[in-house]
């Protein structure tokens, strides 16, 4: 996942000082010239890789690209709806699926559509198409379900449509994206499309834990954790 990925570099940053103190133990508080030497190293180094407090891209961008409840663009036939390029410093809204919904405000200009989704473990649908078909088959579809759902139809809201680019998605209730629309004309979703989406989580990436982990086995804890 990128977010762990991303981590790994943020560890290294920190990493590098811990090392270069451990080579010359006691110089880093030392009050002679190669000990303030030492210390505007660090604090160049850490200047310089600010990643930890700016990453805007992870925080916000962070997208569910391999999780099974997250219906890709393999899903539809719009040879124009390509992934966003994504940034770890630069956040860029957007409506791909497994992304977080950008807030719009609405036409009245006093509510964004974050205070129309639904509470709790309610789904939202948001349908900005004029006939409201989406909602309607949603609707059907969730009652037979019996998967908790709001459907909001919204086809007076030219900049929310302008803005998220599509007629309609379905959104969780984290506020994440599980399914959208094309940009040009939506098509069906398949179980088949589905059922062949590969998952990011297949490949090893960063961790710097292994396994399950005993805490009890786990040594050097502090009073609060034990």
């Amino acid at each position: 996942a990128r977010n762990i990925e991303r981590s790994g570099v943020h560890f290294s940053v920190h990493a590098a000082y811990v090392e270069w103190c451990s080579k010359a133990r006691q110089l880093s508080t030392a009050a002679t010239s190669e000990g303030q030497v030492l210390r505007d190293k660090i604090a160049k180094h850490v200047c310089q890789h600010q990643g930890k407090n700016t990453d805007h891209g992870i925080e916000l961008g962070y997208c569910y690209n391999g999780s099974p409840v997250i219906v890709g663009a393999s899903s539809h036939d719009d040879d124009d709806d390509k992934e966003p390029v994504w940034e770890p410093a630069r956040h860029v809204p957007s409506t791909w699926p497994g992304a977080r919904a950008p807030s719009v405000f609405l036409a009245n200009g006093q509510h964004s559509i974050f205070d129309l989704f639904g509470t709790g473990p309610e789904y939202t649908l948001v349908d900005m198409s004029a006939a409201g078909g989406y909602a309607q088959a949603f609707a059907a579809a969730a009652s037979r379900a019996k998967v908790p759902l709001q459907t909001l139809h919204l086809p007076d809201e030219p900049h929310l449509r302008r803005v998220w680019e599509r007629d309609a998605v379905l959104v969780h209730a984290d506020a994440i994206l599980a399914i959208a629309t094309g940009r040009q004309t939506a098509t069906t979703i398949t179980a088949a499309t589905i059922a062949v989406k590969p998952s990011v989580g297949a490949h090893r990436h960063f961790t710097s834990t292994v396994g399950a982990q005993v805490h009890e086995a786990v040594e050097g804890l502090a009073d609060f954790q034990q």
